[in-house]
């Protein structure tokens, strides 16, 4: 791919410890033989943006529409020769791997360095394969990577120290006892004072003036999570990104000072213009860009992006060509600065953690995720669009986690947000508001009591079950007979017996017969519920998917049965029953795709033709049973029964 001049030392990565718990699962690509069982799939929503977050940029240096990206996500890296207009997985030899830093060659052009979840890799054709290097490097991910331009290439691991190598990669040795078991998050040289610059994850910040020979830790620092560093060739100037603000060293590194006025909240990143090093650019987890003309002596508000922001590039010829990785993908500017674009395409995936059918009229759907909020058709899935006007918008994005519809006809919505609560649309989603102020917490489920349209049950995450009956104004405590010490990761409610719900816990099942004025444990003990189906005549009949397959209870919940071959000991995440031949039902799980029965459950069949991602989130059908709808890791999917 980069088959001109020598490509930059892009911009590295930040990686916070607590962005891993956030971050998305990676989307698994089915490996089993593609089975119909009955259903063929479509993607459909191909106007919904994807979304991965990136971490690592390497630029081309005399093209600057040519990038590599590195992500916290399945593909790890992106390949773009169009400015970020479109991407490309560029993984042959990185199946499965997040990538965490890029590191160009100083001498060749197509020799490219990159550290990924399991070690280091090289590429010797700018990009387009890679092998891993194993050598005397353990393995670990790789966090940091930099190189000077006399060829050294040191190597930032998490939890075994620094490594250094010297050929270009073919070997890797221990660069230095005394870092032997530190998580080292990034690197910067100056080789001109032979001085190395390690921030580490929560051990501080290392400086070495006799390239890694001995360090020497800055006392300033001492405990602090470095994310980021950066040292001017040109000059002694440097900078460290600590969680509690931004420090800079005029002397090489041999002392530090608080370098943060006019910045505001935590900077994540912060690198030096390549055309004068008196001006530099930073990122803050807020989403914020600024940039100093004085060498960091002040800072002003140069754009807003929203999301987190992890790396920023500057071409090094064609300097107005930045570009940022945030926790939503990839931003550029091609004017300097004076306009942004995000530049998603075919970069990461689209979550969908909700989706819902109107059964009255099933041309309309909406799909929520955590990202952009809303998304509505008003065709049947064919075309969609973004509804997201009122919703408060976050740092990590608008964060949507469940929506549900009232049975009335008067264009209601709910929709459930990752910690502001309840949000409510009166007019089908074109805008929203908060439902209130009592209940600011993350909505996993809403439950709407047919008939009462503003009677309402929530599952909230890390809590139990709330009721509300005037749309979410005022809230109570509906957990008596719940174990305080368990998590409800599911919540479902009879829509024909309205006093009887289902909350699945991550450790079995309770049930309540009262409006949830109280519960009783129900069996399913050892496993998490993710999902309850109840059969639309016989009320006492219910389907349980649960971490170790489908499970049937005949009596109410009162006893329970492993039920149906083909997904036992398979995580199911949603159920379906057909609504005009209730024998049949389909299933959706983590990482093995759609399944289908056509015996009650007694068998089942894969299910997953067309479907080219593992894990449904949730799973809808058209009240005429001849659609199937399923919310994945990537994107909608349309499924026609056959």
């Amino acid at each position: 791919m980069w088959n001109r001049a020598a490509p930059q030392r892009a911009a590295t990565l930040v990686l916070l410890a607590a962005l891993c718990a956030l971050l998305l699962l990676p989307a698994v690509t089915l490996q089993t033989t593609p089975q119909s069982g009955g259903v063929v799939w479509e993607r459909i929503g191909q106007e919904m943006t994807s979304h991965a977050p990136v971490v690592a940029l390497a630029l081309a240096l005399d093209d600057p529409d040519v990038v590599l990206a590195g992500a916290y996500h399945d593909p790890g890296l992106y390949a773009t020769t169009t400015g970020g207009e479109s991407w490309s997985p560029s993984v042959r030899g990185l199946e499965s791997l997040s990538v965490f830093a890029l590191q160009p060659d100083s001498a060749d052009s197509r020799i490219v360095y990159l550290g990924a979840t399991n070690g280091l890799y090289r590429s010797a054709d700018g990009g387009d394969s890679w092998q891993e290097i194993a050598d005397e490097l353990p393995n670990a991910p790789v966090y940091a990577l930099a190189m000077g331009n006399g060829g050294r290439l040191y190597v930032g691991t998490d939890d075994h120290g620094l490594y250094v190598s010297t050929d270009g990669g073919r070997t890797v040795a221990l660069a230095s006892q005394e870092l032997i078991e530190t998580t080292i998050l990034s690197l910067a040289i100056d080789e001109s004072a032979h001085t190395i610059v390690a921030g580490t994850s929560g051990e501080g910040l290392y400086v070495s003036h006799n390239e890694g020979g001995t360090w020497n830790q800055v006392p300033e620092l001492d405990g602090s999570f470095i994310s980021h560093v950066a040292l001017d060739p040109g000059s002694t100037s440097g900078f460290a990104c600590s969680r509690d603000g931004l420090w800079q060293t005029q002397d090489n590194g041999h002392s530090w000072t608080r370098a943060d006025t006019g910045l505001q909240g935590r900077v994540n990143v912060v690198v030096f213009h390549p055309a004068d090093s008196q001006t530099l650019l930073a990122g803050t987890a807020r989403g914020d860009l600024f940039r100093s003309n004085d060498g960091g002596g002040t800072w002003e508000q140069w754009a807003s992006l929203k999301r987190a922001i992890y790396t920023i590039a500057v071409h090094r010829t064609h300097r107005e060509r930045v570009y940022v990785g945030a926790w939503d993908g990839v931003y550029s500017t091609s004017d300097g600065g004076l306009s942004w674009q995000q530049r998603n395409q075919g970069l990461g995936s689209v979550p969908i953690e909700t989706l819902v059918v109107d059964q009255q009229d099933p041309r309309l759907l909406w799909a929520g995720n955590t990202f952009d909020g809303v998304y509505r058709s008003t065709d049947g899935g064919v075309s969609w669009a973004r509804t997201a006007g009122g919703l408060l918008e976050g740092e990590s994005g608008y964060g949507i986690l469940s929506l549900a519809i009232p049975q009335s006809r008067n264009r209601l919505l709910y929709a459930g947000t990752d910690g502001r609560g309840v949000y409510v649309s009166a007019d089908g989603g074109d805008t929203w508001a908060p439902a209130g102020t009592a209940l600011q917490a993350g909505i996993g489920a809403i439950a709407v009591v047919p008939g009462e349209e503003r009677h309402i049950y929530v599952r909230v995450f890390y809590d139990r079950v709330y009721e509300s009956r005037d749309a979410g104004v005022s809230w109570w405590p509906r957990w008596e007979g719940m174990s305080d010490e368990l998590e409800i990761i599911s919540l479902t409610i009879d829509g024909q017996r309205p006093s009887i719900l289902y909350a699945g816990s991550e450790d079995g099942m309770y049930i309540t017969s009262d409006g949830a004025s109280s519960w009783r444990g129900a069996g399913l003990r050892g496993m998490s519920v993710f999902c309850v189906a109840i059969h639309p005549h016989d009320r006492d009949l219910l389907y349980a998917g649960t971490t170790r397959g489908v499970y049937r209870s005949d009596d109410g919940g009162l006893s329970w049965h492993q039920w149906g071959e083909g997904l036992k000991e398979i995580t199911v995440s949603a159920l379906v029953l057909d609504p005009y031949d209730p024998l049949t039902l389909y299933a959706g799980t983590k990482y093995h795709g759609c399944f289908r029965s056509e015996d009650g459950g007694r068998t089942w069949l894969p299910a997953s033709d067309g479907l080219a991602v593992s894990s449904v989130e949730s799973l809808v059908i058209h009240p005429e049973g001849v659609l199937l709808y399923a919310g994945t890791s990537d994107g909608v999917y349309r499924g026609s029964v056959q």
